[in-house]
Parts: structure tokens; sequence; C-alpha cells
């Protein structure tokens, strides 16, 4: 078992031409990322302004996008699909894709041996899991919470990303504490 946390203020931070991207995590860790193809998962956050962007095309990958706050709409094959907060969308990464409106996502950029589960969980007062192989993740959107490990506990605040691989023989009990909007990511 791995565990690892990026707050805020530790994420890499990227501009492109319709925005920004914030890095939560790429595995492997040595992975050099989106240009050169070399990962097999990255998550990240990026803004989309109200131009017209194209997506970057990821052959051998899919990908999984969220509209965390404001709405855009995406084009694909002649379709255009109207996502406003908390929807998702599942594509190939290789499909031709363009974004307009001004919004920010969380995305998944998987390889397509790899299964890839988003969620979106309102927290009151405390939440309980169990997890096995592979990877876990938990983002703070709002609010805070505690994430008890093995009774190792971890605070998370707005904008951070938990991190918890587990081999393929592994499971772990997770206990959460506090009060938010989290999303909760599993890659096996």
């Amino acid at each position: 078992m791995k565990i690892k946390i990026k707050d805020k203020d530790s994420q890499e931070v990227f501009n492109w031409p319709g925005g920004i991207t914030r890095q939560f995590e790429i595995y492997p860790e040595d992975a050099l990322g989106s240009t050169h193809y070399d990962f097999d998962f990255e998550i990240t956050s990026s803004t989309m302004s109200d131009m017209e962007s194209e997506y970057t095309i990821y052959n051998d990958y899919n990908r999984l996008l969220m509209i965390k706050e404001g709405s855009t709409l995406i084009k694909q094959n002649n379709k255009t699909f109207e996502m406003k907060q908390y929807d998702q969308i599942l594509f190939d990464g290789s499909t031709q894709t363009f974004s307009k409106g001004s919004a920010t996502d969380y995305e998944i950029i998987f390889k397509k041996d790899k299964i890839c589960h988003l969620n979106v969980l309102k927290i009151e007062e405390s939440y309980h899991f169990e997890i096995n192989k592979g990877y876990f993740g938990i983002y703070c959107e709002q609010g805070f919470v505690t994430v008890e490990v093995r009774n190792q506990k971890y605070l998370l605040n707005n904008g951070d990303q938990f991190s918890i691989y587990l081999d393929e023989n592994e499971y772990e009990q997770i206990k959460m504490i506090g009060k938010g909007i989290l999303f909760t990511l599993e890659i096996v």
C-alpha cells in the first residue's frame, strides 16, 4: 500500500491555450505526462474559456471528463453534448473533440486496458467503504474531510487530492469524517 496527498499548493500547474491545468496525479510517478504518452493514467483539472478549444488526441487512451463548475458544449462527430456541473462523458481519446463554454473540469485520461469509475459524494458526517487492488482517489471539491486508513489520519481541504495504491491482493477499509463534496475515483 502506498498513500500520497497533493494539497492545492503542491500541484503542478500548466498553461494551455484555453486556460490552465492542474495535475493531481500521474502513474507511474516518473512518467513525463501528456506529451510523452508514457503514463497509465493522469488525473487533472482544467479551466476552459468561452472560445472553442480542441482537445489533444490520446491514441490508446480513454478520457473521463466531469464538469466541476460552469457549463460547456462538447462536440464530437457532428454530435453536441451540453455539460453542466457534475455531468460526465466517457470517450475514446483518439476522437476529435472540441469544447466551447466557460467551465472547470475534473478529468482522467487512462489506458484502454483500465477501468475507471468516478462518483460525486456529499458527506455530512461520516462515510465508510472498502477498497481493493488498484488506485483509489479522493478529491475534496468543497469543505473538508479527514480520511482514516490503518489508524492514520489525513486532512483534506478544498482542492486537495488523496491517492492510495493497493497491490493485487490488498484490501483496505477507509473511513471519512467531515462535511463537503468529494469526488471518489477508482482505477483498476
